[in-house]
C-alpha cells in the first residue's frame, strides 16, 4: 500500500499516527515530504518501511517544532541521526530495530530537551562513554530513558552520569 502524498500538504497538522499501517512507499508524483508539515510536533510512522526513503529521512531535519518520533521497526538502513541534530525540541526518539549503521554523531548530546533516546538493535557505533559525558554537560538534563543495546558502541558508563538524576 502507498503512503498518500496529499497528506504532505496538511502543513498546520501537529500529530500524525500512521504505526503499523504498513505503507511500503509514497505514491509516484508525490510533491513535497515532511519537510512541508512545520507544525509537526508529533510523529509515529513505526511498522511502515517507506520510510527508509532518503527524501523522508532528510525531510526530519527541517521539522524544527518536532519533540517526539518514532519510526521503530522501519527497515531504516541509511544514516539518520545526522538530520536531527538541529531539533533542539526533540524530546522523544525511537529508532530500535531497524538496520541503521552509523556512527553516533557527537552532536546528538547536545539535545539537552531528550527524555528518552530507544536505539536499540541497530549497528550504531562510536564510543558511548564521550556521548554520555556530554548529555551531563546539559544546563538541566532531562534524560529518563536512555537504550544503546544490541549495537556496536565501545566506552565505558561516565562518573559522571550520577548527574542525571532523572535516568
Amino acid at each position: 500500500m502507498l503512503f498518500p502524498g496529499w497528506i504532505f500538504s496538511l502543513r498546520n497538522l501537529a500529530l500524525l499516527d500512521i504505526s503499523g499501517c504498513g505503507f511500503s512507499g509514497v505514491n509516484p508524483g508525490t510533491d513535497g515530504g515532511f519537510h512541508s508539515m512545520p507544525s509537526l510536533r508529533t510523529l509515529r510512522l513505526s511498522t511502515n518501511a517507506f520510510v527508509n526513503s532518503s527524501l523522508l529521512l532528510n525531510g526530519f531535519s527541517s521539522l524544527s517544532n518536532l519533540r517526539f518520533l518514532d519510526v521503530r521497526y522501519c527497515h531504516i538502513s541509511s544514516p539518520v541521526l545526522g538530520n536531527l541534530q538541529n531539533l533542539s525540541l526533540m524530546e522523544y526518539l525511537h529508532l530500535s530495530n531497524n538496520h541503521i549503521v552509523e556512527e553516533i554523531p557527537k552532536s546528538l548530546s547536545s539535545l539537552c530537551n531528550f527524555t528518552t533516546l530507544h536505539l536499540h538493535y541497530n549497528k550504531f557505533s562510536g564510543n558511548v562513554s564521550e556521548l554520555l559525558e556530554r548529555f551531563c554537560e546539559c544546563e538541566s538534563p532531562k534524560l529518563e530513558l536512555l537504550d544503546f543495546s544490541n549495537n556496536h558502541l565501545i566506552g565505558q558508563l561516565p562518573e559522571r552520569l550520577g548527574k542525571l538524576k532523572n535516568l
